[in-house]
């Protein structure tokens, strides 16, 4: 068992206990532990990363979206104007506007909806009478996880993503941004979840894509300023370079899907993360271990050993089940045969319960 030790109060943090960030017992490889942290608040913090970087609030912010004539896609385009320049505060907007703005979101680019999500990171819109508010910052989210994919996934692996995976994948880049920049200490109000170890610059992750292994992220550098543009602009690379020179190029964050031969080409320590959170939605807490591989240890070995733990804990018996697990096949194999099952009605009246 891990040894524990008790981590002191702090102003935004209650009294927690966290495994310490020692190198472990299990081969000996050094790992840390990022745990009992809202996983939205870590993803809050990666967006406010990236918006740093690529959409700086000293930078100027391109043109909103416009056609070929010259006029504006957007039909609240003075709402995302006085938003965007700060004139105007999200929480403090009329439901109203909030609700008729929300259609233009799709029209937005990379830099608009970093700008947006980082100005409202702190409101929780979740009373009623913030519907409209919540259901905005909702299809922002969405837009920012797709477009995140789109910009930051390897331009000839992006069409065998399926569409309904790429927010997945969004999602993913912006919680390996936000949880190695609260290791790394960089956020103020999560000081209380940084470790003086080395975080890697390279991260990797069970890939949700079952044609491939793993799925590797390298972080944005510090000084990277990514030109990013029109959300419409086409993300296929040139003839003259290769997919991996123009990522390298472009200084950006970066997703990339590994196949077992592609793990043995790292010169750099890798991070491979195994996955313990719980929780589903909102209320889903983020609990990650990252064991540091340096070369030229085998990061295949490391990954297989996550993919062995998650299969133990997909079994179904002692706790929930997962959806790979057996019994959640079964279940799923059981809703599917309901979708096809004829439907029962009463072929008459239902008799009178007798009296008393």
């Amino acid at each position: 068992q891990r040894p524990m030790e008790e981590v002191p109060k702090s102003p935004t943090q209650p009294l927690r206990l966290r495994a310490q960030t020692e190198p472990s017992q299990l081969r000996g490889r050094p790992r840390v532990i990022l745990e009992e942290i809202g996983e939205a608040r870590v993803a809050k913090y990666g967006a406010r990363v990236l918006r740093r970087r690529f959409a700086p609030e000293v930078a100027e912010l391109p043109p909103l979206a416009q056609r070929p004539n010259g006029t504006s896609k957007l039909l609240a385009k003075s709402f995302f104007e006085r938003l965007l320049s700060q004139q105007i505060e999200l929480q403090t907007s009329l439901s109203a506007d909030v609700a008729a703005a929300q259609w233009d979101i799709r029209h937005l680019c990379l830099e608009h909806l970093l700008a947006i999500r980082d100005d409202a990171a702190d409101f929780n819109p979740n009373s009623q009478s913030h519907e409209a508010h919540n259901s905005f910052l909702t299809t922002i989210d969405q837009r920012l996880r797709d477009l995140c994919c789109q910009k930051f996934l390897e331009p000839l692996q992006l069409p065998e993503v399926p569409q309904a995976m790429r927010q997945n994948l969004g999602h993913i880049a912006l919680l390996v941004q936000g949880a190695a920049a609260v290791l790394m200490g960089q956020e103020p109000e999560a000081s209380s979840f940084a470790t003086s170890q080395t975080v890697p610059k390279l991260w990797l992750l069970r890939s949700p894509v079952p044609s491939y292994r793993a799925l590797l992220v390298r972080l944005a550098p510090e000084d990277a300023h990514l030109e990013v543009g029109d959300a419409s602009a086409s993300t296929t690379p040139s003839s003259s370079s290769s997919p991996r020179q123009s990522r390298q190029t472009s200084g950006g964050l970066e997703l990339r899907f590994l196949l077992p031969e592609d793990m043995e080409e790292f010169e750099e320590p890798v991070g491979v993360v195994w996955d313990h959170s719980k929780c589903l939605g909102r209320d889903r807490r983020l609990r990650w271990e990252i064991a540091t591989v340096s070369p030229p240890a085998s990061v295949f070995e490391e990954l297989q050993a996550v993919e062995k733990g998650s299969a133990a804990s997909l079994v179904g018996i002692g706790g929930s089940a997962g959806i790979r697990s057996p019994l959640g096949q079964e279940l799923l194999d059981c809703l599917e045969r309901r979708k096809t099952a004829p439907v029962l009605r009463p072929t008459g009246l239902v008799p009178p319960l007798p009296a008393k």
